[in-house]
């Protein structure tokens, strides 16, 4: 706790204005669908996103465990923080992303899409009049198996202004 008030207080000290946001919606397993939700609370300083979430239970029937009759597969409720690199982008085009992020993230319980507590954290995003459309994908990047990995779509609201 020490160590993140001493964050804070550098931040403030540097006048850096802070970029509240707070954000929800789907979790799935990736490449499997899953009935999850999530939400997440987030500061962006600068170019770092700091980032603070909930992801409920998952329950996920996999094809191959479809194909063989086995009950659905139960991904308990978890936890995590997380830390982004955040890249800009001026974007003339819809489909493009407006932000990149690259990270690490923290998750509380270990489970079948994740295989460790830490993961790497990779988003895209689209800004959308003060609205954020996120797609967060976290994974232990082939250091630990299983390496599904988690998917987050999500949808949040800026309150604050960014600045650069």
């Amino acid at each position: 706790m020490k160590i993140i008030t001493i964050i804070i207080a550098l931040l403030f000290a540097n006048n850096i204005q802070a970029q509240f946001r707070i954000e929800a919606g789907l979790s799935f397993l990736s490449d499997e669908y899953s009935d999850g939700w999530t939400v997440l609370v987030a500061d962006r300083y600068g170019k770092w996103d700091f980032a603070m979430g909930y992801i409920d239970d998952q329950h996920v029937l996999p094809s191959w465990e479809e194909e063989r009759d086995l009950a659905d597969v139960y991904v308990p409720r978890n936890a995590f923080v997380q830390v982004q690199r955040i890249l800009s982008y001026d974007g003339p085009i819809w489909i493009i992303p407006d932000e990149t992020g690259i990270g690490i993230a923290r998750f509380q319980n270990t489970n079948r899409a994740l295989g460790k507590q830490n993961t790497g954290a990779f988003s895209l995003a689209w800004n959308v009049g003060g609205w954020l459309w996120t797609i967060r994908h976290d994974s232990n990047m082939g250091s630990g198996t299983p390496n599904m990995g988690q998917d987050l779509f999500t949808v949040g609201y800026n309150f604050g202004a960014a600045s650069d």
